[in-house]
């Protein structure tokens, strides 16, 4: 099998330490590969530390984009519970707010869900920038 999109939901519950190292590891060589790699986790070091861009949702509506590279707990916490960040309140964190119209994001700005790839320019469905992990 060669999947362009490999969708990890929950993929280190329940299993030991060698394994979560194992598929975190598979995980990155399929983003080094140019797969698009979807994680769900509530595993928060999870997420972080494997992701290019951290999309979190409040009842069932996406409020907000961030670097996890950058973004505080606290942060990502706010957004958790349905808050809105703003850039002064944001040290360094690159954040995008679901409202904004931004075409080239991935998002539906209409809907908040994710944008059709035809709606994409051509570049942003190949570009390890655009890969969640």
């Amino acid at each position: 099998r060669d999947p362009e999109l490999v969708v990890a939901t929950h993929p280190t519950r329940g299993v030991d330490i060698g394994s979560t190292e194992f598929l975190h590891d598979r995980l990155l060589e399929l983003r080094a590969e140019g797969k698009a790699v979807l994680l769900v986790s509530s595993k928060l070091d999870e997420v972080q530390g494997l992701s290019d861009r951290l999309a979190v949702m409040h009842e069932g509506e996406f409020t907000g984009v961030v670097d996890p590279a950058t973004v505080t707990e606290e942060e990502i916490g706010l957004l958790m519970a349905g808050e809105s960040l703003d850039d002064d309140s944001v040290e360094g964190a690159a954040i995008h707010d679901a409202a904004d119209d931004d075409e080239t994001d991935g998002f539906d700005d209409a809907t908040g869900g994710l944008d059709d790839a035809s709606d994409r320019p051509e570049d942003a469905t190949g570009s390890d920038e655009e890969v969640d992990a």
